[in-house]
C-alpha cells in the first residue's frame, strides 16, 4: 500500500469510524443498560442537550427532552455561532474520538454551553477487562499483526486534564466493561471494522475477521471510560484554545 494509498484509507476509516462505533454501542449492554443510557444518566428532564457526532437517535431514546444534532465531520466541528451560549449539555458518544483539529472541536463546545453546562464524553477505554477479553484481544492483535489504535484516543485516555484548558473541569471519571454477543459471523466483522488500524492490508483483515469468526457463539468485553466536564465561569473559549 503506497502512501497515497494508504492517505485515502485514513480519510476514509476516519469517515466511516463514528458510524461503526454507533452499531457496535448499539449491540452492547451491561445488565439491562446500554452505552447510550450510560451516556445520558442524571441528565435533567428540561436539559437541552446537543448531541456532537454520531446517531443522535440512539441518544434521543435515552433522555426525557430536547436533542439538538449537530452534523459531524472528520475534519472540523460543525458547531456554529448560531448555536450560541444555550446549550446545557454537549454529548458525544465515540464520534469526537475522530473529530480534527481536537482543539477547535472542544473550544467550539465550551462556546455553545452555559455557564455551568456538562461536556460528556464517552470514548474507548483498556480496562475494565476480563483474563478471557484480555486473550481474545490479544489473539485478535495477534492475527491483525499490529496493536489496536483508536483516534484521538491517547491524549482523551491518557490526558482528560488537556480538555481543562478549554473553559472546562473534570467532575467525573467512569470505566465500565459491557458485554458484545457474537451471535453471527456478522457481529465478528463488524468487531473488527471497528478496531481501528490505518494501513493494515487485506490480508491481515481476513486473518482478524477469521480469527473472531471463530468466536461466535460467544462474547467479548467491550471497555468505556465516561468523562464528564463542567464549563467554567467566565471562560473566553476561543482564547483559551490558544493557549
Amino acid at each position: 500500500m503506497n502512501h497515497n494509498q494508504q492517505s485515502e484509507k485514513l480519510s476514509r476509516d476516519l469517515t466511516d469510524f463514528p458510524s461503526v462505533a454507533d452499531e457496535i454501542l448499539l449491540r452492547l449492554h451491561d445488565g439491562d443498560v446500554n452505552p447510550f443510557r450510560w451516556l445520558a444518566q442524571d441528565v435533567d428532564a428540561d436539559a437541552r442537550v446537543l448531541n456532537l457526532g454520531g446517531n443522535a437517535a440512539f441518544l434521543a431514546a435515552c433522555l426525557p427532552d430536547e436533542l439538538i444534532d449537530a452534523d459531524w465531520s472528520p475534519t472540523a466541528c460543525a458547531l456554529t455561532p448560531s448555536h450560541g451560549a444555550s446549550v446545557d449539555i454537549v454529548a458525544s458518544s465515540m464520534a469526537i474520538m475522530s473529530m480534527r483539529p481536537l482543539d477547535d472541536v472542544l473550544t467550539a463546545c465550551r462556546n455553545v454551553l452555559v455557564e455551568g453546562g456538562q461536556l460528556r464524553l464517552l470514548i474507548a477505554s483498556g480496562r475494565p477487562l476480563t483474563a478471557r477479553d484480555r486473550i481474545r484481544y490479544a489473539k485478535l492483535m495477534v492475527a491483525m499483526r499490529a496493536r489496536i489504535k483508536l483516534p484521538q484516543s491517547r491524549i482523551l485516555q491518557e490526558s482528560p486534564f488537556f480538555v481543562e484548558k478549554f473553559g472546562f473541569v473534570l467532575v467525573s471519571d467512569e470505566r465500565r466493561r459491557f458485554d458484545y454477543a457474537i451471535e453471527q459471523f456478522d457481529d465478528a466483522d463488524l468487531l473488527v471494522d471497528a478496531l481501528y488500524s490505518p494501513g493494515y492490508d487485506d490480508e491481515r483483515h481476513k486473518a482478524t475477521k477469521a480469527y473472531a469468526g471463530s468466536l461466535k457463539g460467544s462474547s467479548i468485553g467491550v471497555a468505556l471510560r465516561r468523562l464528564v466536564f463542567r464549563a467554567t465561569a467566565n471562560a473566553d473559549a476561543t482564547d483559551l484554545g490558544r493557549l
